[in-house]
């Protein structure tokens, strides 16, 4: 029973994500259910480019290059490379959730950047 627990926590990890206390855990992400939708926790600096979001994880943060889905929420990471020489790509975790709304309470109308005060908060009503 305990080679069995252990290899499905091992494949939790391999595939990016962690779940603990109701709460899945990605990269700089903690995803966890909030009534009909989803409530995102980042430490990362999120991006708006028109209804896209994406969130930019701070240096140090566990990469993950697996797309994850909860829920009606998918988080596609997409790897990006600085345009000069020897530097290390670094990681976007697009959220996508079609047909449904993602918001950032508290965020100034349209706003392209929002900085965390440590903590940003996102919300997906699934």
């Amino acid at each position: 029973m305990l080679i069995i627990f252990l290899a499905i926590a091992a494949a939790g990890v391999a595939a990016g994500a962690a779940s603990s206390s109701g709460a899945t855990q990605l990269s700089c992400l903690s995803i966890t259910h909030q009534g009909s939708g989803l409530q995102i926790t980042t430490n990362g600096l999120v991006h708006i480019s028109g209804t896209q979001y994406y969130v930019a994880c701070p240096e140090g943060s566990n990469p993950v290059t697996s797309s994850t889905s909860v829920s009606c929420l998918t988080i596609a990471p997409q790897e990006h490379n600085f345009s000069y020489p020897d530097a290390a790509p670094y990681l976007w975790y697009y959220l996508v959730a079609p047909g449904h709304a993602i918001t950032i309470p508290g965020a100034v109308a349209n706003a392209t950047e929002i900085i965390p005060p440590p903590d940003v908060t996102i919300q997906v009503s699934c």
